[in-house]
């Protein structure tokens, strides 16, 4: 399928666009802006930059990624089952249709997938030292949070999947800390960013109160809604807060 960008891959496009041409990420060279993650626009106007203006690269490392999402699958079906059944996910994922569709679509899942599942396999490799397990996977998913900031969350949940085993638990404890001190190692440089740009601490993006706000306000209905005005003067950080938590504020009432 030709490469159309629509919707979220519009906004992707020109972000990398802007990134490419100017060194400035936001929706234009004099409006920087940490609205969305920065992960996949910086791989496409890395490739923009290399290539110039085209599709054809993106399509590569789509395609790309989208095998190693098979490979990173065999493999921690391997770890956690057996040869046979990682082989068995691996064929599944390869017809996959999210896994087939997407390689022709500028888009956050392809890259967020791979990362998360480098993360996985880096995290259950028990073969390799704690220390080394920590560092890959925390590199991996804090490479993970520049595409989608969620996978800021995911060592903490990997060593809670432990609880039922509480010697487990308690060794693998280390291996968190050390990850999670990587994962904002990795993140550090974005973050001092976004806080020098808003004048107040942003991990990676600011769109995290407005999501909120569109899943849980009077008028939610289950799709995207546009953010209500705002006085003006306000930055990004600060629109984002305000709508966070009017959000809250419907949650709890």
């Amino acid at each position: 399928m030709p490469v159309v960008p629509v919707s979220d891959g519009i906004a992707y496009d020109q972000l990398a666009r802007v990134l490419a041409e100017h060194g400035v990420y936001g929706w234009a060279y004099d409006q920087p802006s940490a609205n969305w993650p920065v992960g996949t626009s910086a791989i496409y106007a890395a490739l923009y930059f290399m290539f110039g203006h085209s599709f054809v690269p993106i399509v590569a490392v789509n395609i790309a990624m989208s095998t190693g999402i098979v490979g990173l699958t065999m493999w921690l079906g391997g770890i956690f089952l057996d040869k046979r059944a990682g082989i068995l996910a691996g064929g599944l994922m390869a017809i996959w249709p999210t896994n087939v569709i997407y390689v022709t679509i500028l888009s956050s899942e392809l890259p967020f997938i791979l990362l998360f599942l480098l993360g996985f396999v880096a995290w259950y490799s028990l073969r390799i030292s704690n220390s080394v397990r920590a560092v890959a996977s925390g590199l991996a998913f804090g490479a993970a949070s520049y595409v989608r900031p969620v996978a800021l969350l995911l060592p903490t949940v990997l060593w809670l999947t432990a609880i039922p085993n509480w010697r487990k638990l308690r060794t693998q404890l280390t291996v968190l800390l050390l990850a999670l001190a990587v994962t904002g190692v990795a993140i550090a440089p974005w973050t001092i960013r976004n806080t020098k740009l808003f004048g107040h601490p942003v991990l990676i993006s600011t769109n995290g109160g407005t999501t909120l706000w569109m899943g849980n306000n009077p008028n939610s209905d289950g799709y995207f809604m546009p953010a209500p005005a705002f006085p003006q003067g306000l930055n990004e950080y600060e629109r984002d807060s305000m709508l966070g938590q009017e959000a809250r504020r419907y949650i709890f009432e």
